[in-house]
């Protein structure tokens, strides 16, 4: 937590320091490790870029940027390098009647000679700015993916510090600030569903994270359910109903009451073996929402349950879940 915010929210933080500190702090932390924090949110995220193998997030989901350091752009770089040791505080002209006249509130006689400084810079005063040279490259024969590979080219060092540069950019508006936050939320539930998908934990909703709820998963996606008839049982029941024969109908009734009533056994079976197994392989983890947590996956068809299953049907479990 940087020592600017709120003091509340400093009181209750674990590690408090300034950005040299945080940046320390998430170098020396282990791998696996999870951090929440509350500072501006580019360096939030160019640590995040830096540790994949650590787990970091920033403090706040409605993302509010930093004014100030959002004024740091090459327009203004530039007029600072320009013009040292003129004093003063005064913006860059930007070619307004106000900035032409001294600003508000200064006389006009005491205005100070107006510059016209680009609000954008051109890609040549860029370069003689930081002196760069250009060389004209050289055009790129287009190569056939090799089998197994991962379906395009690894991208070139200046084009991948050119994509994180444009990740790091503050928006200039409310509208490119929405639409850098929706795309956010859809990078997080792409990763969600690929990680529900593949097994990846570290992209699981808080609810499916741990040992115990793995194993609970293991546990029941390794059993035969009855579940899995619920389906062509209802499919039959159905059938014999619209036959119209009285005996018929009746059967129907029959098969139907008969798979919920043997939902139930089994539901009642499952949960305390499953209790049973908990107390055995977690006698020190709490299992509080662990029984609503198993039958609401026991509950579903095994191709429908999310995380998806990672064993199969009467496939032995590990002795270790850690």
């Amino acid at each position: 937590m940087h020592p600017e915010c709120t003091h509340e929210v400093v009181l209750k933080a674990d590690h408090v320091g300034s950005t040299e500190y945080i940046i320390k702090t998430i170098e020396a932390a282990p791998a696996g490790s999870a951090w929440a924090i509350g500072t501006e949110l580019n360096l939030v995220q160019r640590l995040a870029e830096a540790h994949p193998d650590k787990q970091i997030v920033f403090l706040d989901r409605n993302v509010c940027y930093c004014s100030t350091m959002n004024r740091i752009d090459l327009p203004h770089f530039v007029w600072a390098m320009e013009s040292p040791g003129r004093g003063g505080r005064r913006q860059p002209d930007r070619g307004r009647p106000a900035d032409r006249a001294g600003g508000a509130g200064r006389p006009a006689a005491d205005a100070r000679p107006a510059r016209q400084v680009e609000p954008r810079l051109t890609q040549e005063r860029e370069d003689a700015l930081f002196r760069r040279s250009r060389t004209e490259e050289a055009p790129v024969e287009a190569v056939a993916p090799k089998p197994g590979g991962k379906g395009r080219p690894t991208p070139k060092r200046r084009e991948a510090e050119a994509l994180a540069r444009a990740k790091a950019r503050p928006p200039r508006d409310r509208k490119e600030l929405k639409r850098r936050q929706r795309e956010l939320r859809m990078e997080d539930s792409r990763k969600i569903r690929q990680a529900m998908k593949s097994g990846d934990e570290r992209y699981y909703l808080p609810r499916d994270r741990g040992p115990v709820r793995r194993f609970i998963r293991d546990y029941i996606d390794s059993r035969f359910s009855v579940v899995e008839l619920m389906i062509p049982l209802l499919v039959v029941s159905m059938v014999l109903g619209w036959s119209g024969s009285p005996t018929l109908v009746n059967a129907s009734s029959m098969i139907l009451l008969a798979t919920f009533l043997f939902v139930i056994v089994d539901m009642v079976v499952l949960r305390f073996r499953l209790r049973r197994e908990l107390g055995r392989r977690f006698p020190d983890e709490p299992l509080k929402g662990t029984t609503y947590y198993a039958l609401m996956r026991a509950l579903q068809m095994k191709f429908m349950r999310l995380p998806k299953p990672q064993v199969k049907i009467g496939q032995s479990l590990s002795d270790t879940y850690r």
